[in-house]
C-alpha cells in the first residue's frame, strides 16, 4: 500500500489490518512513536509483522525513547531496601515497561553479517540488568558452496560490533574446504527432513490434546495471560490450515468478507466476541475448550474458583461483582462471597447488586471485611 504523506503512515498500517485481512505487514523503517504504537496495535491483533528501525544495536532501540516500544519501553523502578539487597542492585533501576512488539530482532552489520537476538524479552531484561548476553553471530562465508558461519557472543567487551566474540579452540588437522562443506551439506539436508517429519508428528499429537485457535482483532497479550492463568488447553496460532477455531472481534467480522469466506472454504467456525473485555475474552476461550472435551453430563456453570482466578489476575472490583451475580448467584441460586474490599469498594458494590434486586451482607472483621451476595431465594 502506497503511503501518500509518510507522516500519516501510522494510519495506512492500522487500515491495512482493519480493511484487508493481512496475513503478514513488512513496515520499512519504523520512525515515529505514533509508527511504534501501530506496529504493537498490529501485533496484538494476531498478523504477522515485520519492521525495520535505524540503529547499529538493541541498545539503540532501548535508548532511542521515540521508538523504544517496539521493544517494551524502559521506566526507572524504586525497589525497597529488603528487594534491593535480594537483587543485589541499587534502590533505583530500569526495568522493562511492558512485552516487546517483536519476539526476534536481528542486527545487520554489513551485507554478510548480523547479530540475531532470537529472544528480545530476555535480551532487553539482561541488558537492563548489566548482565552478560549471550547472541548469535552469522556470517555468509563466500566459497563454492556458499553457507553461514554462526558463533555465540557476548557484549562484555564490547568487541567489533559492540560485542565481545566467544572463540572455540581450535585444533587438529585442516580437513580440505571442498570435503568439510559437502559434509555440511548433507547433514544439513538430513536434519531438515527430520525435523520436518517430528513437526508433522508433534503437530498430529497436539491436535488430540489441544485447541488450535486463529485470533482476530484480540488483545494478543491478554489471550496468552488468561489461557495461562486458566491453565486452558489452547493453543495460538498465526496459520488458518491449524486452527480449529477462529476467535474475532464481532466488529471486525461483520465488514471482513475474506474472512468469512475462508472460514467456509477451511470449514472452521468463527466465534465472535462483541468487546475485547476480559469477561468476554475468558467465556470465550472457555467456550472454544468444551467443542474439544467430552459431553457433561449435567450443565457445566462458572464456578467460584474460575472466578477467583479472573478477580486475582485481571478484573475490577465491579467486575467481579458482576460476573459473581450474572454467572454464579442468579443461575445457580447460592450465595457467594467477593473479595475483601475498602468501605468505599464495598459501597459501590453494593449498588451494583441492588440493581440486581439482590441483597448484599457485609461479613467478616477488619481487613478480612467482604461482602456476600445473596440470590432471590435467600434475600427474599
Amino acid at each position: 500500500m502506497q503511503v501518500a504523506n509518510h507522516q500519516n503512515q501510522h494510519e495506512v498500517m492500522i487500515e491495512a489490518v482493519e480493511n484487508h485481512m493481512p496475513e503478514i505487514i513488512i513496515i520499512d523503517e519504523i520512525g515515529t512513536e505514533l509508527e511504534a504504537m501501530a506496529a504493537r496495535t498490529i501485533a496484538e491483533r494476531g498478523v504477522q509483522l515485520v519492521g525495520t528501525a535505524h540503529g547499529n544495536t538493541l541498545e539503540n532501540l532501548i535508548k532511542n525513547p521515540t521508538i523504544t516500544d517496539l521493544i517494551g519501553g524502559v521506566q526507572y523502578v524504586t525497589l525497597g531496601d529488603e528487594e534491593a539487597r535480594r537483587r543485589g542492585s541499587s534502590k533505583s533501576i530500569l526495568e522493562r515497561k511492558a512485552p516487546p512488539t517483536f519476539e526476534i530482532a536481528i542486527e545487520i552489520h554489513d551485507q554478510f553479517t548480523w547479530v540475531i537476538h532470537d529472544n528480545i524479552e530476555n535480551s532487553v531484561d539482561l541488558f537492563l540488568e548489566g548482565k552478560n548476553l549471550p547472541l548469535q553471530k552469522r556470517q555468509f562465508v563466500k566459497s563454492p558452496s556458499n553457507f553461514v558461519d554462526c558463533k555465540i557472543i557476548y557484549n562484555q567487551k564490547q568487541s567489533e560490533f559492540g560485542y565481545d566474540t566467544f572463540q572455540q579452540p581450535t585444533g587438529g588437522k585442516k580437513q580440505k574446504n571442498g570435503y568439510l562443506l559437502n559434509r555440511i551439506d548433507n547433514l544439513e539436508k538430513g536434519k531438515q527432513k527430520k525435523v520436518l517429519k517430528n513437526q508433522t508428528l508433534l503437530k498430529k499429537e497436539l491436535k488430540q490434546e489441544f485447541t488450535f485457535v486463529y485470533v482476530y482483532g484480540i488483545n494478543n497479550q491478554d489471550l496468552k495471560a488468561l489461557i495461562k492463568t486458566l491453565q486452558l488447553p489452547i493453543i495460538l496460532t498465526k496459520e488458518f490450515q491449524y486452527a480449529d477455531s477462529i476467535l474475532a472481534l464481532a466488529s471486525l467480522v461483520k465488514n471482513n468478507r475474506k474472512l468469512r469466506q475462508i472460514s467456509q472454504a477451511k470449514k472452521i467456525t468463527i466465534h465472535t466476541i462483541q468487546s475485547n473485555n476480559i469477561l468476554n475474552i475468558a467465556k470465550a476461550l472457555r467456550g472454544l475448550v468444551k467443542k474439544t472435551l467430552p459431553a457433561p453430563t449435567k450443565k457445566e456453570n462458572i464456578t467460584s474458583e474460575f472466578v477467583e482466578l479472573l478477580s486475582r489476575e485481571f478484573l475490577t472490583p465491579l467486575e467481579e461483582a458482576r460476573l459473581i451475580i450474572e454467572e454464579i448467584v442468579i443461575p445457580q441460586n447460592i450465595a457467594v462471597d467477593l473479595f475483601p474490599r475498602t468501605s468505599q469498594i464495598r459501597k459501590q458494590q453494593h449498588e451494583l447488586i441492588s440493581h440486581y434486586q439482590l441483597k448484599g451482607l457485609t461479613i467478616g472483621q477488619n481487613k478480612n471485611k467482604r461482602l456476600r451476595i445473596l440470590p432471590n431465594k435467600i434475600s427474599s
